[in-house]
């Protein structure tokens, strides 16, 4: 048996593998892919099928939707309701924790403290520089 050189081979000629293309191009286009411009016309013409005319004589077609506190007012029946009457009542205790919590310190505000003991020339800075210290996750 003797071998074929490339140029003499049938399979490898141009004119069968454009043969061959062209085969495959029209099963593809036929069966594997999807032409969108009429996927969409088809798909439009469906939906304006289905579509019924608006009549504009009918005064309650065009309505707003009910708000949605006043529609679960009305389910509830909120507004017939007794109201809630809370008389209020403390303890001894609770009113001394809330007037020492909200007590105001008497003297000099700790701020202003603070000013005066950074602004005189007393202060002096550290000998060594301390270096910001940032990570990657900072």
């Amino acid at each position: 048996m003797m071998p074929m050189n490339a140029g003499t081979d049938p399979l490898e000629s141009t004119e069968f593998k454009q043969h061959i293309r062209n085969l495959l191009y029209e099963y593809s286009l036929t069966y594997l892919t999807t032409n969108h411009v009429v996927f969409t016309e088809d798909l439009a013409a469906e939906c304006i099928q289905r579509l019924k005319p608006i009549p504009l004589t009918d005064p309650y077609l065009f309505t707003l939707f009910p708000d949605s506190f006043v529609a679960f007012s009305q389910i509830h029946s909120l507004p017939f309701l007794d109201p809630y009457d809370e008389t209020p009542e403390t303890t001894q205790e609770a009113l001394t924790y809330i007037r020492r919590l909200g007590a105001v310190p008497k003297g000099v505000p700790r701020t202003e403290k603070m000013k005066t003991q950074w602004s005189d020339d007393s202060y002096e800075r550290p000998l060594e520089e301390f270096p910001s210290i940032d990570t990657a996750s900072s």
